[in-house]
C-alpha cells in the first residue's frame, strides 16, 4: 500500500486537506491521518492539490504502421509528464482501420507493450460490407470500443465515406442502443472564402452540423474540434435536448486566450463576448472537455482537410494540463471543478470509463495528479509574440494506477494497459466523487 498525505482535494468552492490510501486501485479518502501496517511508500504533498488522472478523448497516435511502437512511447511520455493518464486513440488516417476484433487485438498488444499511460480505442463503421457492417459494428462495441467515428467526407482511402442519408439510416437502426459515435467533418460546398482556409473550413463544418442534427436521434454523439461561436451557440442550444457533447480543441483555446488577455473584456468585442460565453458554458457544463488533438499531423489534399483531419502539435500532451490550471483557474477564475470535469471526469464518463477513471474516490484505478499551484514552470509553447510561455502551476507527480511514473527523467519500463469501457456513455449529470 501507498499513502499520500496532507493534499488539497476540491471541495464546493474550497478544499479540504485529505489523505488517500491506495495500491493499484484507492483503497481510503479521509480528511483524518489514515493509519496501516503494509504501507510500503509515503508522499507528503502538502500544499499541492490532487485531482484525477486527466483523460484525453482524441489523440492521433496510432497510423496502423510500423511506426506505431516508437509513437506510443514517445506520445505516452509526453502525456504521463503532462498529467494525462489515460488517452483514446481516435485516428482518421489508420492504414489498419478498427473494423474487426482482430484489428483491436493488434493495437492492443502494441498498447499494452509500448504505452506509458492506459489508452482506449475508439472504432470505425466498416460501410463497405453493407448490410453486414451493423453486425461488426456491435461485435466491435461488445469488445469495449468507446465509440465510432464517422467522418463526412472520409479522409481515409480505407474507410468508405458515408452519405447523410447513410449517416441517417445508422441512427436510426441503432437508435435504441447505447452505441455512441463521435462525428468530425465538413459539407463540400462552394463556401471557400478567398486566403483563409480555416474559415472556409468553419462555414463548411457549420453546414455539416446542422444537417447532422436534423439527423439525430437519441444516439450519443460527441462533435469533435469546435472552436467557433457560432457552432458552440448551436450546440449549446442542442444541449438541451439531445446527448450531445462537444470538444473544444486546446490549441484554439490558447490562441483565443492571448487575444483576450491583450484586449480584456469589453462589452459587445467580438473576442470578449466569446470569452464570456465560453466561460458561462463552462459553468454550467455545457463545454464539456478539451482536447489536444495531439498526435501524428499529416497532411492531405485540400487545406480544408487538413483543418479537419490532421491535429495539432505532440507538446500539448506535456503543457495542457498545467496550462488549464495556471490560465483558467488561476488567472481568470474559472472554478476548479470545472477544470477537473474539462480535464478528466467529463470525457471518462462520455467513454464509459466512468469511475474506474476520472475519479478521486474508493474503487478508482490510482490515475492520480499531483497539481502544485506555486511552482512555476517555462513550456515550450509560444505565446503571442513567439516567447515561450511561463506557467504558473506545474504537474509535480502522475501516477498510473498507483505506480509513480516519470518516463522523462529516468528509464522506466512501460506501465500502460490497453482499457476496455466499463459503463454506459450516456451524457451523465451524477454528483462527482472526488468532492
Amino acid at each position: 500500500m501507498k499513502l499520500i498525505k496532507n493534499v488539497s482535494l476540491a471541495s464546493g468552492s474550497s478544499f479540504k486537506t485529505v489523505n488517500v490510501l491506495f495500491d493499484e486501485n484507492i483503497e481510503q479518502v479521509s480528511n483524518n491521518p489514515i493509519e496501516a501496517e503494509n504501507i510500503t511508500e509515503e508522499y507528503d504533498f502538502k500544499g499541492c492539490i490532487i485531482i484525477p488522472g486527466a483523460v484525453d478523448m482524441h489523440t492521433h497516435i496510432l497510423s496502423g504502421n510500423d511506426n506505431d511502437a516508437k509513437a506510443l512511447s514517445r506520445f505516452s511520455k509526453l502525456a504521463i509528464a503532462g498529467g494525462y493518464t489515460t488517452l483514446a486513440d481516435l485516428s482518421y488516417i489508420n492504414e489498419t482501420p478498427i473494423f474487426r476484433i482482430n484489428n483491436i487485438k493488434h493495437f492492443e498488444s502494441l498498447i499494452n507493450k509500448n504505452s506509458f499511460c492506459d489508452m482506449a480505442l475508439w472504432g470505425n463503421c466498416d460501410f463497405a460490407e453493407y448490410p453486414y457492417h451493423l453486425d461488426y459494428m456491435n461485435e466491435v462495441w461488445g469488445a469495449g470500443v468507446v465509440g465510432f467515428i464517422i467522418m463526412h467526407p472520409s479522409p481515409n482511402p480505407s474507410v468508405e465515406n458515408m452519405s447523410y442519408d447513410d449517416i441517417m439510416d445508422l441512427f436510426d437502426t441503432i437508435y435504441d442502443t447505447d452505441i455512441s459515435f463521435a462525428y468530425q467533418g465538413f459539407e463540400e460546398t462552394n463556401d471557400i472564402i478567398a486566403n483563409d482556409s480555416k474559415l472556409s473550413f468553419v462555414q463548411q463544418r457549420l453546414a455539416s452540423i446542422r444537417k447532422i442534427l436534423r439527423r439525430l436521434q437519441d444516439n450519443p454523439l460527441h462533435y469533435i474540434g469546435i472552436f467557433d461561436r457560432e457552432s458552440i451557440e448551436i450546440l449549446n442550444t442542442a444541449f438541451r435536448r439531445s446527448d450531445l457533447t462537444y470538444a473544444f480543441p486546446v490549441q484554439e483555446l490558447m490562441v483565443l486566450m492571448q487575444q483576450f488577455k491583450a484586449t480584456g473584456y469589453v462589452k459587445d468585442d467580438s473576442i470578449g463576448e466569446y470569452v464570456k460565453l465560453l466561460f458561462d458554458s463552462m459553468k454550467n457544463g455545457k463545454f464539456y472537455t478539451l482536447s489536444t488533438e495531439a498526435g501524428n499531423q499529416v497532411s492531405l489534399k485540400t487545406s480544408v482537410y487538413n483543418h479537419a483531419y490532421s491535429g495539432y502539435a505532440d507538446n500539448l500532451l506535456q503543457w495542457t494540463v498545467p496550462w488549464v490550471f495556471s490560465e483558467l483557474w488561476k488567472t481568470h477564475r474559472v472554478s476548479i471543478q470545472s477544470c477537473i470535469r474539462m480535464l478528466s471526469e467529463n470525457p471518462a464518463k462520455r467513454m464509459g470509463l466512468f469511475p474506474q477513471k476520472g475519479s478521486i474516490g474508493k474503487g478508482a484505478n490510482a490515475d492520480i495528479v499531483i497539481i502544485d499551484p506555486s511552482t512555476s514552470v517555462l513550456s515550450d509553447l509560444l505565446d503571442a509574440d513567439g516567447n515561450q510561455m511561463e506557467l504558473s502551476c506545474s504537474v509535480k507527480a502522475t501516477f498510473v494506477r498507483g505506480s509513480l511514473v516519470n518516463p522523462l527523467k529516468s528509464k522506466h519500463t512501460p506501465h500502460g494497459r490497453f482499457v476496455t469501457r466499463t459503463s454506459t456513455t450516456r451524457r451523465k449529470s451524477s454528483s462527482t466523487c472526488w468532492s
